[in-house]
């Protein structure tokens, strides 16, 4: 972690040590720090979908699901898989009880397959 906010202080506009110090933090169940970088990272570097994807991923254990979905779909326009993406979208529609939507969205996969 000192190794990774030390690059952070000679280089600030560097999104990939943001990134890396998120995912420590997110390991270590610091979600709030955890988010904090994922935000920075994505805002250094706004056309990374697996700085956007891991954000969301973190919504998602957040419950703030409508905002997950909102990373997930920036994710995906960004050039994520596709299937993974609209499985984690379909799970956060259904938790929040959102299942026509969901099944819309689990029905693309299937006839995509």
């Amino acid at each position: 972690i000192e190794n990774l906010k030390k690059a952070i202080a000679l280089d600030p506009s560097g999104a990939d040590a943001y990134y890396n110090l998120a995912q420590i933090y997110d390991n270590q169940n610091l979600k709030d720090e955890a988010m904090l970088n994922y935000r920075s990272a994505i805002r250094l570097s706004p056309r990374s979908w697996r700085y956007q994807q891991k954000l969301a991923d973190l919504l998602m254990d957040y419950g703030d699901y409508p905002a997950a979905i909102e990373e997930y779909e920036a994710a995906f326009l960004g050039g994520a898989n596709k299937t993974q993406i609209l499985r984690s979208v379909a799970e956060a529609y259904e938790a929040m009880g959102e299942n026509e939507k969901a099944a819309e969205i689990r029905k693309r996969l299937i006839s995509e397959d």
